[in-house]
């Protein structure tokens, strides 16, 4: 039978439960101490990245609903005119979110969305680095 279990929840945000990880060994004592950080550390970014996964959903669905809105609201032709303010594809949004970037007139709730976005960008990186040192491990 199983003689070692190591469990460890899934945590969202540091505090919603969304699911547990669950390690069985027939061996005794079978894990060691490095085993349940790694073991945290994986579930810690699962939750993280759960969280990330979430937060962009909502903010998908949301600017769905506005956009809708917009468009129910205002002519297609006014909206051709302004649609280069919040469309990526657009070579004009990125010269004038460029050129907004570099002047003094940057809001306050521009420069701390913007180092809000980079941290979770950061965050996300420092996970998929951990997680592709996590598969080579397992390759070798």
């Amino acid at each position: 039978g199983l003689n070692s279990v190591l469990a460890t929840p899934i945590l969202v945000n540091g505090k919603k439960f969304v699911g547990c990880i669950i390690i069985c060994m027939e061996k005794e004592d079978a894990f060691r101490e490095v085993d349940r950080i790694l073991i945290n550390d994986i579930a810690a970014m699962l939750g993280a990245n759960i969280y990330c996964k979430r937060m962009r959903q909502s903010s998908d669905r949301s600017n769905k609903v506005a956009r809708e809105m917009l468009h129910s609201m205002i002519p297609a032709k006014v909206i051709e005119k302004i649609e280069c303010f919040w469309d990526v594809k657009s070579e004009e949004y990125w010269r004038r979110r460029s050129s907004v970037g570099s002047t003094t007139s940057q809001t306050y709730f521009e420069s701390n969305t913007s180092s809000l976005h980079s941290s979770y960008i950061e965050r996300a990186d420092e996970m998929n680095s951990k997680i592709h040192f996590l598969n080579e491990m397992n390759r070798t």
